[in-house]
């Protein structure tokens, strides 16, 4: 450990993903970072016109996810839930599930995944990420995000423009965030969903890397 934090401060430069990492480089190695988001291609998301009454949960099915707290949640609120994905978890959620209204749907391709998500009601992020791909995919596709408040999520959900945040990792709070999303549904605007989420498309990334790289030489 000791050995790790002082050669930490030879390094000439340190790229963090998000703030959430910077902070933990920052508490470890006692060093600053600079925050250039990861990036996805915006031109391969769209909006549609069929957006249908599901909400979405679009994951690798393990513990620290916590699906289970969106089957849980589901299961009381008789909503429409869609998951997606699929890994060592998969059958024990899917015996969590009592209700018809939860459905899972396994791996899917990239383009059905896509459809999924531009027709989602809205998208459900209910664990701690350094980043988290899906939601930003989402907003990309103009749909919102719930999401639980810590973490990569932190960095582009922003309430009641693109999203809300729910503060505890439960059923009941979830819900009343679901709840509170409905009765405000109409106050999330597509267009700027999709506009909120910009500084995370590929141009972006390649800009702000370069010019750091680029400055470090000099």
């Amino acid at each position: 450990r000791k050995w790790d934090v002082k050669t930490a401060k030879d390094i000439d430069l340190i790229i963090a993903n998000f703030h959430f990492v910077a902070n933990r480089i920052s508490n470890c190695w006692g060093q600053q970072s600079k925050v250039i988001h990861p990036a996805i291609n915006c031109s391969e998301f769209s909006i549609s016109d069929n957006v249908s009454d599901y909400y979405l949960v679009l994951s690798r099915h393990v513990p620290y996810k916590k699906i289970d707290i969106v089957i849980e949640a589901f299961n009381i609120n008789s909503k429409k839930v869609i998951i997606i994905g699929d890994g060592p978890n998969s059958k024990e959620m899917q015996r969590m599930a009592k209700t018809k209204n939860i459905k899972f749907l396994g791996w899917l391709d990239d383009k059905t995944k896509k459809k999924y998500l531009s027709e989602c009601k809205a998208l459900l992020f209910p664990g701690i990420e350094d980043f988290g791909i899906v939601p930003i995919e989402a907003m990309a596709s103009a749909r919102p995000v719930i999401a639980y408040k810590k973490g990569g999520a932190l960095d582009y959900v922003i309430d009641y423009k693109n999203g809300l945040f729910f503060s505890k990792q439960t059923p009941d709070c979830l819900n009343d965030k679901i709840n509170e999303f409905e009765m405000n549904y109409e106050k999330f605007n597509p267009n700027l969903i999709r506009d909120s989420i910009k500084r995370f498309d590929k141009e972006y990334f390649y800009k702000e890397m370069k010019k750091e790289i680029l400055e470090i030489l000099d």
